[in-house]
């Protein structure tokens, strides 16, 4: 885990591209899981519906309410973070 990327990400700012940092790309990451999720969920539960197992069915709705609730999670985080920034660049004029 101490490896050190040579390849830098950038994102899209109003301030610019920067370079993405760690955190980011582990959120996107984190992202990237809560939406295969999601639709392993959806398969979970459509396949549970043709063949008329409940239980596949619901383990299906219950892995997408579990990501959801995981993707909400970061849109808070990504709100926190973009708060955090926006007062840093106020105190920085």
């Amino acid at each position: 885990m101490g490896e050190s990327f040579s390849y830098r990400p950038f994102h899209d700012s109003t301030k610019g591209h920067e370079p993405a940092d760690e955190e980011d790309i582990m959120g996107i990451g984190d992202k990237i899981n809560n939406k295969a999720e999601e639709l392993g969920g959806k398969a979970k539960e459509a396949a549970g519906q043709a063949t008329g197992d409940e239980r596949l069915e619901a383990e299906g709705q219950q892995d997408q309410a579990s990501a959801g609730l995981k993707q909400a999670g970061e849109k808070v985080k990504d709100a926190a973070a973009d708060a955090v920034e926006n007062v840093k660049d106020i105190f920085k004029k």
